[in-house]
């Protein structure tokens, strides 16, 4: 038997956080026996949940989940600079040290050139707005704005990340056979990879929200026949199938592109008329209805993407059909509606239905307008038990 903070520790090479020490002794909180232990008093007295903890009477906390409540971590070089270069291709601040110089924050750009330009944050988030609308400019000519000084350019083996990172800054994956890997909401492409490809064998992935403790919450995964990933939003584990996570995003964002927004995702409600919502609803909102009212809409709102991506995507079509009732998979968590009929002819895409000679005005409205939403309630998970998406 492992634990998900046993299976992410390995998966980091088992680091030792402070006040770890050769201790035989049984986990205050997940009730293992560990060879490396500390005292229980490295738990810090805000940690809500202590009522949880599976053996009370003990005074020692593993190695492992002593690691996941660790307050900073040393983030690998590798995967440090892999992450400011994502973050300089899409334009954004980070947090960087220069020819090994003490980490302050940059505004980040991968310039025309492929060296990185580095502004001053700016001292306002209006000023930091007036550089991203510019960033187009800025990649050709990288010029100082007001406010906002251009400093240098470097190449990107000049930057590497903080020494030290918080923690629950990041989101977590690792496995048997992935190694650890850390993600913020920057990364959101790569942790949907990681969701809809789960590695083979144990892992654990977590999903944080940057300010609670997430990782020492998680359930592990096994490959891709048990999926589980810990949501912080929601506080709680969420297993899934990754087609019908990835059947669920496609139709939230064919909704998005038809002009809703998440509110009106959420509740079934669709106030904004669009000349795209007519095929949209028809097709993608039987889905998204029956996963509406739990967790796991949430988890693919999270994972969506944003709508000037989604306008520049042609290829949204009709969202495949969820997998029957009566699966194997299905059959205990799948919320009450009845499933779609896979052999109904499939509609256009989103792309062939925008009007062509037509008035947008002669458009019919919305057949599905005042949906309510699904009285269907989410499941709550045990800390250490199973169950379905929310």
């Amino acid at each position: 038997m492992s634990t998900a903070t046993r299976i992410l520790w390995r998966s980091a090479g088992t680091p030792l956080r402070s006040g770890v020490e050769s201790h035989a002794a049984v986990c205050w909180w997940c009730g293992l026996s560990s060879l490396q232990s500390a005292p229980r008093s490295l738990v810090p007295d805000t940690f809500p949940d202590r009522p949880l903890a599976r053996a009370k009477g003990s005074d020692w906390i593993c190695a492992a989940c002593a690691w996941t409540l660790c307050e900073t971590v040393a983030i690998p070089e590798a995967q440090g600079r892999a992450r400011i270069a994502n973050l300089a291709a899409q334009g954004r601040r980070a947090q960087v040290r220069v020819r090994g110089g003490s980490a302050a924050r940059y505004l980040i750009l991968r310039l025309a050139d492929d060296r990185i330009g580095l502004w001053q944050a700016g001292e306002s988030a209006k000023k930091e707005e007036e550089w991203k609308a510019a960033i187009a400019e800025l990649r050709q000519n990288p010029i100082p704005l007001p406010g906002i000084p251009f400093l240098e350019s470097v190449v990107l083996t000049d930057l590497a990340p903080d020494a030290t990172e918080k923690f629950r800054s990041y989101h977590h994956f690792g496995g048997a056979v992935l190694p650890w890997e850390v993600a913020t909401d920057s990364d959101k492409a790569r942790i949907k990879a990681i969701l809809l490809s789960p590695p083979a064998g144990p892992y654990a992935a977590v999903i944080g929200d940057g300010q609670k403790h997430a990782a020492i919450y998680a359930e592990p995964g096994f490959g891709p026949v048990d999926c589980c990933v810990y949501f912080r939003p929601a506080h709680r584990n969420l297993r899934y199938v990754p087609a019908e996570l990835d059947g669920l995003i496609l139709a939230i964002e064919q909704l998005c592109v038809a002009g809703a927004d998440d509110t009106e995702i959420l509740s079934g409600r669709y106030q904004r008329p669009s000349p795209l919502l007519p095929r949209a609803l028809a097709t993608a909102e039987p889905v998204v209805a029956r996963w509406r009212g739990g967790a796991f809409i949430d988890l693919a709102l999270y994972l969506r993407r944003p709508r000037p991506v989604l306008l520049e995507d042609t290829t949204l079509g009709l969202c495949p059909p969820p997998t029957p009732i009566g699966s194997d998979r299905s059959r205990d968590r799948r919320p009450s509606e009845p499933a779609l009929d896979p052999l109904l002819p499939r509609s256009p895409t989103l792309a062939e239905s925008l009007p062509t000679e037509r008035d947008p005005r002669t458009l019919p409205a919305p057949d599905r307008h005042d949906r309510p939403a699904s009285g269907s309630k989410p499941v709550q998970l045990g800390l250490f038990g199973s169950g379905g998406p929310g």
